[in-house]
């Protein structure tokens, strides 16, 4: 009776363990593995009812191990099945709990996302509206102080002006660096990829450190390697921007001494890219390793006391990190506390395919130029020798007028000194003394001419020079362009009319596309007007104003004008829905139009360009910046390339990489030296001096070349390869007379009687 017992109850836990096990098919999904074991345990169970059924048909037996063990199986099976069962139920209700509260953190993450988004589109409109509620009236104070400034004025009141201007452009420098933080935070800067000159860049950002620099008697130098390729390819405004606010750095903490702008190759860069290694070297205070680790912190200085020194929101070197990093760079510092800072960056640039304006070559009429440059600076005295020996000129250095005078004297008769670049701020004996000893010096063969080199070409300086008898003014910091300009000027004779300061250079072709120009200004805010107006004015621009952008329209119905100077917040209709009825208009649709706006955000400039504007000028004007944006859109094409006869022009000009200006100051030059080379020759054949007329004659070669007078070239070698000979001259010299004068000729009627 006990074994039928235990056979019909481990027949029942069979049976159970595998519902149990069917159950679990749908709680875990493995479907296969629970099926087979739900069909073995309904085989055991039939099995037990197969010896149950034996029992209850035959005599009874006692009960064996086996039907013991089978029971606790039976047993162990349903309790092994029913906690698995347990265990997946518990996982599957903690995973239902965790979807739910998965779900509740998404929905969480996405409010806190949408009040993110939120917060940022309102930082960025208050960005915006603050940046044109303070660029509106600054505009209105930095126009009309410009304005000013051209007016007669006693010293007094220009000394006032001048500081409430600077003021005004320090407050706006101050807005643009939050600006610019704030945009690189939020991820929404872009950099542009265009061609540009590294020339330009570096000029912009001389001139505008240079001007501390000068305040504070430091010597602001530039040292640009000579196989550093001219024009590049990227975003020339963000790279003048970090150099920017490191020589402004470097000029602020540096009390005496230099500060070095130098810009080298570094290696090279992939396919036709160029990797530049650009570094600002200062004698500056210096810093400590851990003052240097925080260096780069925004709205940090090295301490304290420095921001109280010093001032500054601590965000201009923060900024420049940021911008070299998206260039794909890295700003280090290296610096030792009292002995200054070197600060230094790579950047990978594709090479561009500019030209610059003013491309320096060597000229066949300065070749062997012999140069001695006197400066205390050892360092200016490097960068001027580097650049003197690129211009093909032979060079010597001196760190003092004694050592000038020495080196002077050394040279004798055979090889003098023609020309003497002197730096005026020396210790012990200034520029002008050294230059009053070297010209009053007995036992110089030779008078070399003298080109006084200083940061202080204000009109004192320039009078003095002229005063001194010196022959030039070359500002610093030098430039391959401007030592060419000032080494051209003097060997012409032109060095008493000396360099003008940059505020007040001329720019005629700029003034020539300007002078005459009908431009409509659309602009609501009555200074603005003003200021707009007024500049244009003094550049000779028709200027027609309008209150709005529904005035606009009907000016431009009834009016041509060359260009469309569009504010863009203006009453009745603004600058977006005047430029879209603008657009429309077939009869209106190649007109340019500049938006002028003080909204400095990119997201106005994408705005501005997909409503087809031409250009952009942002408030406070930038006289310099209004005047050559809008010369890109009015006025009269380039002149084209001369015609002369003898000349071909094109040769010349490819020559000097296309640079007609260039090309006409070499024309101008060859009429002053060359064209009375066939007397001279001439001369020198009478004396018996046939060497000195065969080099007369190899120099013409190489002059009428550059310029492209090619017969000209041809007759010269002519005739100089008679001289070599030894044969007659005369038919040789008659062929020369007559190619060179019908140059001559033809750049007479151009130029006049000399240049």
């Amino acid at each position: 009776m006990a074994s039928i017992l235990l056979l019909a109850v481990s027949a029942v836990l069979q049976i159970t363990a595998a519902g149990l096990a069917l159950r679990l098919v749908r709680t875990t999904g493995r479907m296969a593995a629970w099926i087979l074991f739900s069909v073995a345990m309904v085989l055991q169970a039939l099995r037990r009812i197969v010896l149950l059924g034996g029992l209850l048909a035959g005599p009874g037996r006692p009960v064996a191990l086996d039907d013991v063990l089978g029971l606790a199986i039976s047993l162990a099976m349903v309790l092994a099945v029913w906690l698995i069962k347990d265990i997946f139920e518990r996982l599957a209700r903690s995973e239902a709990h965790l979807e739910r509260e998965v779900a509740q953190r998404t929905r969480d993450l996405e409010l806190a996302r949408d009040a993110a988004e939120a917060a940022s589109r309102a930082k960025s409109t208050f960005l915006a509206n603050m940046s044109h509620e303070i660029r509106t009236p600054m505009n209105a104070v930095i126009g009309l102080t410009h304005l000013a400034l051209l007016t007669e004025l006693t010293d007094t009141q220009r000394q006032y002006l001048d500081k409430v201007k600077r003021a005004a452009e320090s407050l706006l420098g101050i807005l643009n660096d939050v600006l610019d933080f704030s945009k690189i935070e939020a991820g929404r800067i872009d950099l542009e990829a265009r061609p540009f000159l590294l020339e330009e860049v570096l000029d912009r950002v001389i001139q505008v450190a240079g001007v501390r620099a000068m305040e504070k008697h430091l010597d602001l130098m530039l040292d640009v390697a000579p196989d550093v390729p001219p024009s590049l390819v990227g975003d020339p405004l963000r790279l003048a921007q970090v150099l920017l606010n490191l020589c402004s750095n470097a000029v602020k903490f540096t009390d005496a001494g230099e500060v070095v702008v130098a810009v080298a190759r570094a290696e090279a860069g992939g396919g036709e890219g160029v990797a530049l290694r650009f570094t600002v070297r200062d004698t500056g205070i210096g810093m400590t390793p851990e003052e240097a680790a925080k260096l780069f912190r925004p709205f940090t200085q090295v301490d304290a006391s420095s921001t109280r020194r010093f001032g500054g929101t601590g965000l201009g070197l923060a900024i420049s990190h940021r911008l070299v990093a998206l260039m794909g760079g890295t700003i280090q510092v290296t610096s030792e506390p009292g002995r200054g800072s070197v600060f230094a960056f790579t950047l990978p640039f594709p090479v561009g395919d500019l030209r610059p304006e003013h491309r320096v070559v060597q000229m066949p009429d300065l070749a062997g130029l012999n140069v001695l440059v006197v400066d205390d600076s050892a360092n200016a005295r490097a960068i001027l020798e580097g650049l003197a020996h690129s211009l093909g000129y032979l060079c010597t250095t001196a760190a003092s007028a004694g050592e000038a005078l020495a080196r002077l004297r050394e040279a004798g008769p055979a090889r003098p000194f023609d020309l003497v670049l002197m730096d005026w701020n020396m210790p012990e004996v200034d520029g002008f003394e050294a230059a009053r000893r070297i010209l009053a010096e007995p036992g110089l063969p030779h008078r070399p001419k003298v080109i006084m080199v200083t940061a202080f070409c204000d009109e004192t300086m320039r009078r003095r020079v002229q005063e001194e008898g010196l022959d030039g003014l070359l500002p610093k910091p030098v430039t391959p362009s401007s030592l060419f300009d000032a080494i051209v000027a003097v060997h012409r004779g032109r060095g008493a009319r000396a360099p003008e300061p940059a505020k007040a250079a001329p720019e005629p072709e700029v003034d020539a596309r300007l002078a005459g120009a009908q431009v409509l200004l659309v602009e609501d805010n009555a200074f603005n007007r003003q200021v707009a107006s007024e500049l244009l004015a003094l550049k000779g621009v028709q200027v027609t104003l309008a209150d709005d952008g529904a005035q606009a329209l009907e000016l431009l119905r009834q009016r041509r004008f060359q260009a469309v100077l569009m504010d863009l917040q203006m009453p009745v209709m603004d600058g977006y829905e005047a430029t879209r009825r603008v657009r429309a208009d077939p009869a209106l649709a190649g007109l340019p139009i500049l938006a002028m706006t003080a909204h400095a955000m990119a997201q106005e400039r994408a705005r501005c360009e997909q409503l087809g504007m031409n250009d952009y000028i942002t408030k406070p004007i930038d006289p310099a910046d209004l005047y050559a944006r809008l010369a890109r859109w009015v006025g009269p094409e380039p002149a084209a390339v001369p015609a002369l006869p003898g000349i071909d022009a094109e040769a010349g000009l490819a020559c000097l990489a296309g640079n007609l200006d260039l090309f006409d100051r070499m024309l101008r030059l060859f009429l002053d030296l060359r064209c009375g080379a066939a007397e001279e020759i001439g001369v020198a054949l009478a004396a018996g001096n046939r060497e000195q007329a065969r080099l007369l004659a190899h120099t013409m070669i190489a002059s009428s070349g550059s310029i492209g007078a090619r017969a000209l070239a041809e007759a010269s070698r002519g005739l100089q390869q008679t001289l070599d000979r030894g044969e007659d001259p005369a038919e040789a010299l008659a062929r020369f007379r007559a190619c060179l004068d019908e140059v001559a000729g033809g750049l007479r009627r151009r130029y006049g009687a000399g240049a």
